[in-house]
């Protein structure tokens, strides 16, 4: 079952530091991937903020 933006956005968020530096590359470009694969409407990406 594929992620939700919700959960892509968590997934990345966990990739990353408090001053938004990365700290788990492979999580990073999994989330790069799965943005590349998906078709996310503008109001689906609003949830997201």
């Amino acid at each position: 079952m594929p992620l939700t933006p919700v959960q892509i956005k968590d997934k990345l968020t966990k990739a990353l530091d408090v001053d938004k530096n990365v700290v788990d590359e492979k999580a990073v470009e999994e989330v790069i991937t799965l943005l590349e694969a998906s078709t996310i409407t503008k109001e689906i990406l609003e949830q997201t903020r």
